[in-house]
This record gives C-alpha cells, structure tokens and sequence, in this order.
C-alpha cells in the first residue's frame, strides 16, 4: 500500500516540522497497518491523515516524560540533547505516562497521526475537529477503524486519553520489550 498523495506531498513540505522519523521506522507490519489505516480513514471518512511521530529514541523520550514533571528549563535541556525544540512554560504539561524504556514508540511498534484539513495546509489536535463534516469527532471515527485494522488505539487507554496514538504490542509486554530489545530500535525480528 502507497501513501495517499496528500500524506506525501505534506510529510516533504513540513518534514522536520511535524514529523519525527517516517514509516521505515516503523515495524514491517506496524508499518502496513499504518498504512492501510490511512487508506481507510480516507476512503470510508474521506479523512486525510499525516504520520506526526514512530520511532523514538530513549533521548526523546525522556525529554517527552519530563514534559509536566520538571521545570522548563530541565524540560528543553532534555529537548536540546534529544534533537527537539524548545516549548514555551505553558507547553510544560504532561504528554506522556511512558518513562524512558516504556514506551511502544521506542521500538517502532507505535505511531501518532494528525488529521489534516481539507485544503492539506493544516493539522488539527483538538478533540471535537469534524473536519469531513459529518457531525462526528474525526479523532473517535479514525480510531474506531484501529480494532478492524490490528491495532489499539490510544483513546481507548483508562490511563490517559491519547487520540493520536496508535500501537501494536505484537503479543509483548513492556518489561518483555525491555529484556529483549533496545529502546531506540525497530524490533524487527519480532513476529
């Protein structure tokens, strides 16, 4: 499956900006998924999506966990080592509930996504965005299409709410990612 037109042509005007790393970074088969979620989302919703984080590296993450948990400052040194811009003392607000070696990011099992508007110049990241303007979250109807494509969605988590997190655990828990693999690194090998 090829990326729609509308993914490619927005990933190459704002690479750097809105994407961390791209799909290669992704498991092979998280990296289908992905892209046959993308498909769907636009065929059944008419939904554009764009591909916003994959693989992160421990560096990254941590400066993601400190978000909320450490002072700004603290939060944009962590930022600087790991590659990432600084955010302004009202961006300081928890994002993640993965510490360093936690999260499915880490060995390329997850994905963020962003719906992107219809003229493809903006994305949204609030909860009630409509942009196919069916009277419906877009966020709910893409990740209700997750289950039917192999993977679980983020807004389903009782942790935290995070609609623009997909992830496929490939039968693994975290403590066995740990011992298995190294955080920064597409589990590849794994089934």
């Amino acid at each position: 499956t090829q990326p729609s037109s509308i993914h490619v042509a927005y990933r190459e005007s704002t690479k750097g900006e809105w994407e961390m790393r791209g799909l290669e970074h992704l498991h092979p088969e998280v990296r289908e998924k992905a892209l046959v979620l993308e498909a769907v989302a636009k065929s059944e919703l008419g939904l554009d999506l764009i591909f916003t984080d994959t693989l992160r590296t421990q560096a990254e993450q941590t400066a993601l966990y400190s978000q909320g948990r450490a002072s700004v400052g603290e939060v944009n040194a962590n930022r600087a080592r790991a590659g990432l811009s600084a955010i302004s003392a009202s961006a300081n607000k928890i994002i993640t509930r993965a510490g360093p070696g936690s999260s499915w990011h880490e060995y390329g099992l997850a994905f963020d996504i962003a719906i992107v508007d219809p003229t493809g110049r903006k994305i949204i990241w609030n909860r009630d965005s409509d942009w196919n303007q069916d009277g419906e979250d877009d966020w709910a109807q893409v990740g209700a299409l997750a289950e039917g494509v192999g993977l679980e969605w983020g807004g389903n988590f009782t942790s935290i709410y995070d609609a623009p997190h997909y992830q496929d655990r490939r039968g693994m828990t975290i403590a066995q990612m740990k011992q298995q693999f190294t955080p920064g690194e597409v589990a590849a090998d794994l089934p």
